[in-house]
């Protein structure tokens, strides 16, 4: 049985997961060493992570609303 071919928004938003992840450990491990959280740089990281998901989620809706759907599924 092949594996299906995984979309490359299903990828990015996988890859931004894991990086937000990653960065809230090491955000941690700063805090717990210094004792000073970079709200600044938190509140960047997030933001533009935010963006990006919600830019990839109205792709997917205008996509869907114009019929073209995800050529790359089957149909359910």
């Amino acid at each position: 049985m092949q594996r299906q071919q995984e979309s490359f928004m299903d990828n990015m938003v996988r890859t931004v997961i894991w990086l937000n992840s990653i960065f809230a450990a090491l955000i941690l491990a700063v805090f717990f060493i210094k004792g000073q959280e970079p709200t600044t740089l938190v509140q960047c990281w997030f933001v533009s992570f935010t963006a990006e998901l919600l830019a990839m989620a109205a792709i997917q809706i205008k996509k869907n609303k114009m019929g073209g759907g995800d050529s790359e599924q089957p149909p359910v």
